[in-house]
């Protein structure tokens, strides 16, 4: 076998160890994920409503999302909007590292607020601000959007979650539970649109 074969050989064997890798890591992430759900009937079907800490909040409307971005801009959080559906997967497996990032911000400088795309009263809020992939983050500082992205459990999206939150944590509050964890440690799933049913 001439060298430039080999070498394509051994390309074509490194990319499909690193996609083995990725599979074990995303296979993990997920048992750990499904570990973390509540178990029991009704409180798995309302998983997002499940054991919230003080910061993370369900908004039951467009101007109950207005009123607490508000008081968060009033009191220099850094606002979180979480886009979801309640049977997106991603969503679902998402929520206990929301759960740990809020309960592990320092008091006082992160509210996370949790819009659900699959109420019919909040579903033309995502569609008026091109919410098209869920589970989607806005991330808020003293009223003004300051940062939009799609994220779940994939190690790399995890990042991207963890940095913007550190990036824009009110100064003196450090990253908190923003940072920290790896992607096995907190679960995985892919994104799923915002038109899920």
């Amino acid at each position: 076998m001439d060298a430039a074969k080999s070498e394509q050989l051994e390309q074509m064997l490194s990319q499909q160890r690193r996609m083995m890798q990725k599979r074990r890591e995303m296979a993990d992430a997920r048992r750990e994920a499904q570990q973390q759900q509540p178990s029991g009937g009704s409180s798995s079907d309302t998983w997002w409503e499940v054991d919230l800490p003080p910061n993370m909040l369900n908004v039951a409307s467009p101007q109950h999302l207005q009123a607490a971005l508000a008081a968060a801009a009033a009191a220099d959080q850094l606002a979180v909007v979480a886009f979801f559906s309640p049977e997106c997967y991603a969503c679902r497996a998402l929520q206990p590292t929301l759960r740990k990032i809020a309960r592990g911000a320092p008091p006082g400088a992160l509210a996370v607020l949790k819009v659900n795309g699959g109420d019919e009263q909040l579903r033309p809020y995502l569609e008026a601000h091109d919410v098209t992939k869920i589970p989607h983050f806005h991330l808020y500082r003293r009223g003004e959007r300051v940062a939009e992205f799609t994220a779940n459990l994939q190690p790399e999206k995890l990042r991207l979650l963890r940095q913007q939150l550190a990036e824009h944590m009110p100064c003196g509050a450090g990253g908190g539970g923003a940072s920290g964890g790896s992607a096995s440690e907190n679960g995985a799933s892919a994104s799923g649109s915002a038109g899920q049913g």
